[in-house]
Order: C-alpha cells, then sequence, then structure tokens
C-alpha cells in the first residue's frame, strides 16, 4: 500500500532490558542500546517533520514510560536515553497491550489513524505466549489490515528472538488472528530503507 506520512501515527517502542546492554555490534564496538539509538534516531527524525503533533516512544522492561509527543528538532530522543538505561526484564506484552489499548480509544473516539507501531528489541520477551496472545486480540478487534501495523526491529543476534519474531511474523493467523499485522526485520537492513519504504513494508505484511 502507499502511504502518507501526514495521515499516519507512528510510535516507537523501545526495549531496555538487561541484555540491551551487550556489546555486540559493529564488531563488539556498541551495545545494543547504542547502535539502537542511532536506528530510532534516524527514524524519528524522517517521521516526525510530518506528524506536528509528534510522535510516541514507549521504553520498557518490567515497567513502562511512555513519552508523549516527541517533536522534530528537539532533543527529545536524546533526553530519552539520558534517562533510561538497560536493566531488568522484558515484559513485551505489556507494552504492547497498553499501545494496542490507546489506539482502540482513539478509534472509539473517532480519532484514530493508521498508526505503525516500530518495536526495537534484542531478545524474546519474558512470556512468549502472552505477546502472541496480545496481538491476536488486537488483530481481531480491527475492520482492515491497514489499521494497525506492528514491526519487531531485531537488535543483536539472539537466536532465540530471531525465531520467535519469525514465528509473531509467519504463525498468528494460524493461531485464530484475523489480520497479519506483524512484520520483523534485523536492524541493520533499516539502513537501506527510507522511513516510506518501512512504513509501506510494515503495512504490506
Amino acid at each position: 500500500m502507499s502511504v502518507n506520512l501526514a495521515n499516519l501515527d507512528v510510535e516507537f517502542i523501545l526495549d531496555k532490558s538487561g541484555s540491551m546492554g551487550t556489546k555486540d555490534c559493529l564488531g563488539g564496538k556498541k551495545s545494543r542500546w547504542d547502535y539502537g539509538r542511532e536506528t530510532l534516531e534516524g527514524l524519528a527524525n524522517a517521521v516526525t517533520p510530518h506528524d506536528p503533533d509528534g510522535i510516541t516512544v514507549a521504553v520498557f522492561a518490567r515497567q513502562v514510560k511512555t513519552y508523549e509527543n516527541v517533536t522534530a528538532g528537539s532533543d527529545k530522543i536524546a533526553a530519552i536515553y539520558k534517562e533510561n538505561q538497560p536493566a531488568g526484564g522484558t515484559d513485551t506484552a505489556k507494552v504492547l497491550k497498553g499501545r494496542f489499548d490507546a489506539y482502540f480509544a482513539r478509534k472509539a473516539a473517532g480519532q484514530a489513524k493508521s498508526t505503525v507501531l516500530f518495536v526495537m528489541t534484542d531478545g524474546a520477551p519474558d512470556d512468549q505466549k502472552a505477546v502472541a496472545d496480545v496481538i491476536v486480540e488486537a488483530a481481531n478487534k480491527l475492520d482492515s489490515d491497514d489499521e494497525l501495523a506492528v514491526s519487531f526491529v531485531q537488535v543483536g543476534k539472539d537466536e532465540e528472538a530471531t525465531a520467535f519474531l519469525k514465528f509473531l511474523d509467519d504463525e498468528l493467523t494460524k493461531l485464530g488472528a484475523k489480520f497479519d499485522i506483524v512484520d520483523t526485520l534485523p536492524v541493520d537492513e533499516i539502513e537501506n530503507l527510507t522511513a516510506q519504504e518501512l512504513i509501506e513494508k510494515a503495512f504490506a505484511d
């Protein structure tokens, strides 16, 4: 599908679990946390000029901290990274449910735009079944598959995480999801795609 960025809400979900501190990016020169920051800043700079209200960034480990109205040209992304450091577990289901609930609240109020969630994460979540269940539940509330997309961006090379994200990408319709709303890709592939291409890829999958 062709996507007009001005008619889209983009949200970033950032994993700050302890393993994000692992230095295995760029030949061990950067931690997953720092490498992911560069990617997030690039994407945010590409997207925010099209969204005058700013984007939403949700940072999670076991708890979730949400930053609203992050706008172009601000230092908010840098401030978010300064306020947060890798520690704790990976409660991906909790942060996804919160963002899905926010979307459906906007929809009920007649204020929803098509929404894409970029989830930057390095590992499998604490509860894989809970993550699958919350995505299936959200997919089954949708009226069309262009309402909501979830794009998992994997930082690092954790093989268990790769297998789980592939499962989310390929298998949720077999678990009863009405629509396939998940796409996955490794973080280093982002460098070859524009923000427009990334978003269109998220919805096309």
